[in-house]
């Protein structure tokens, strides 16, 4: 390596933001993956001959692999290399999103689905892991929003980019340009993601962390009734991206809405806008108020409002959805404030094991619901078939989408039940 190249890297690996984000490059790229099937959905239908209810929980292997590794996932964190872990995790997505690029039939690209599902487990996790020994506490909602901003950018590109390009190239050679992408993110991570800053002691950490078993580190998150309320909280808030953006968005869109794919996908595309904006702009908002509680409330009661008005106004142009979904993208981003609300609420060396439960809540909640809204259609169905492909109705999608300002209303009771930290950590409170 060019010595000017090298010291570059070495300065890069010192600065805090450098290296928190460009480990959230992970989290983008693992985002990609995960919300890709609002995009290639109508292909992977007529390849693998699918139905709703098969298409949901084709698409949710991904978050029951998340949802069944992630406890490991953050337990593992708190004990060896996250540098080490996130480059071979990250290298093995790319590689099982290759493989499911090719897959012949529809069990061997469910095995990949499920394998790259495994990977992801690490992306969140890990950004916050390394965030909590980079960004002083009182910066660390700041630093939770740029993070979820990173990964909202993988969204965004989930949606319009990619449905274009699958248009052009198929889904097949879409996925195929996908796995290079994160060559490129893979190469940025190895030069720059460093495990401490020098100012960090780690002798005195590593006495702490190993001192307490994964299994005891995991007890104690399960234990903790703020980390329950803080990551189902989370879950029900994240909906609108892990269900309607990811997988069902379009297709409500074009049926109940009456819309043109192009259109429903750009809408689909704006909640991911919305988040892109909304996460920094919530997190420092938090900060600044030093309040966790406040904004997680009014983020619930404005969602709930917003999800009425998008499953019973009619007639309204496609701009307005658009600008309405953009609202719940920025409304909803009070949902990465549960993050440094864990942090702060937790032993430091129990960070990745707590934020791992709020993981399995957050990410389980997503494939029961993908899987859920699959359920409801075929459950509502009147049997109407169009080349061989089950057409749903208005009310069927309606019927199906309630599942979201139920979610929010939920969200209003979890948000009155936080203890507030007054971004405080436990240690400084």
């Amino acid at each position: 390596m060019p010595a000017n190249i090298k010291n570059y890297s070495t300065k890069l690996q010192q600065n805090p933001w450098a290296v928190c984000l460009t480990c959230s490059l992970f989290f983008l790229y693992e985002f990609i993956q995960m919300n890709m099937f609002n995009s290639i959905s109508p292909e992977l239908i007529k390849t693998f001959h699918m139905n709703a209810s098969e298409l949901g929980n084709f698409s949710a292997m991904y978050l029951y692999a998340t949802t069944a590794f992630v406890f490991f996932v953050g337990a593992s964190l708190d004990k060896f290399s996250v540098r080490k872990l996130v480059l071979t995790a990250m290298a093995s997505c790319i590689i099982f999103t290759a493989l499911f690029a090719v897959s012949s039939s529809l069990e061997m690209a469910k095995i990949f689905r499920f394998l790259s599902g495994i990977s992801g487990a690490y992306c969140f996790l890990s950004c916050m892991v390394l965030a909590s020994r980079w960004i002083p506490s009182k910066q660390l909602a700041l630093a939770s929003g740029l993070i979820v901003t990173m990964a909202m950018i993988g969204g965004t590109f989930a949606q319009t980019p990619l449905t274009l390009i699958v248009s052009q190239v198929g889904w097949r050679s879409a996925m195929l340009i996908d796995s290079l992408l994160g060559v490129v993110f893979l190469i940025a991570m190895y030069f720059i993601i460093s495990d401490y800053p020098k100012i960090y002691e780690k002798k005195e950490t590593a006495k702490v962390v190993n001192s307490d078993s994964m299994s005891k580190n995991i007890m104690l998150a399960i234990t903790s009734k703020q980390n329950w309320i803080a990551g189902t909280y989370t879950s029900l808030m994240n909906l609108m991206i892990l269900v309607i953006g990811a997988t069902w968005g379009n297709a409500y869109l074009e049926t109940v809405h009456h819309i043109s794919r192009a259109d429903a996908s750009f809408a689909t595309m704006m909640i991911y806008i919305g988040t892109i904006i909304g996460s920094p702009l919530v997190g420092w908002y938090s900060d600044s108020i030093k309040s966790r509680k406040q904004p997680m409330l009014y983020g619930a009661v404005i969602s709930l409002v917003l999800s009425i008005f998008v499953i019973y106004s009619t007639g309204i142009s496609a701009t307005t959805i658009a600008v309405t979904f953009f609202l719940l993208g920025l409304i909803t981003s009070t949902q990465i404030i549960s993050y440094p609300l864990i942090f702060e609420s937790n032993a430091k060396n129990i960070t990745g094991s707590s934020e791992s439960l709020a993981s399995v809540l957050i990410l389980g909640g997503g494939a029961v619901c993908q899987n859920l809204y699959g359920i409801f259609l075929d459950n509502a169905w009147n049997g109407t078939i169009l080349e061989g492909a089950r057409i749903y109705s208005t009310s069927n999608h309606i019927y199906a989408f309630n599942m979201i300002p139920i979610a929010f209303a939920i969200s209003i009771a979890l948000a009155l039940m936080v203890k507030e930290t007054n971004c405080k950590h436990i240690d400084e409170a």
